[in-house]
């Protein structure tokens, strides 16, 4: 989890310089305090004709502990109405 922290906090460092990192601000500081909630209830994937609740690991501890899947707090802090993420995500749709 260390390494992970490193690395986030380097993309939040990045963001602030003025990089274009899809990912908001309010993600990316609740992946590096890993505060938010997994499994998640409202995300799944699909894939080999299956559908699976928050991912193919579904159930293992060890994967959602490590959890990679960044669009899912995402989606978690746009519903919280977290201004940074849903700025961002409005920045994702196609402008005329």
């Amino acid at each position: 989890m260390e390494k992970k922290r490193r690395v986030i906090k380097r993309i939040l460092n990045l963001k602030k310089k003025g990089y274009k990192i899809f990912n908001s601000t309010a993600c990316l500081k609740g992946v590096h305090e890993d505060n938010w909630v997994r499994p998640s209830k409202i995300c799944y994937v699909y894939a080999g004709n299956k559908l699976y609740q928050c991912s193919r690991a579904f159930g293992n501890d060890d994967a959602c502990k490590n959890c990679g899947y960044l669009g899912y707090p995402e989606i978690i802090y746009i519903l919280k109405l977290r201004p940074s993420a849903i700025i961002s995500a409005l920045n994702y749709l196609p402008r005329k």
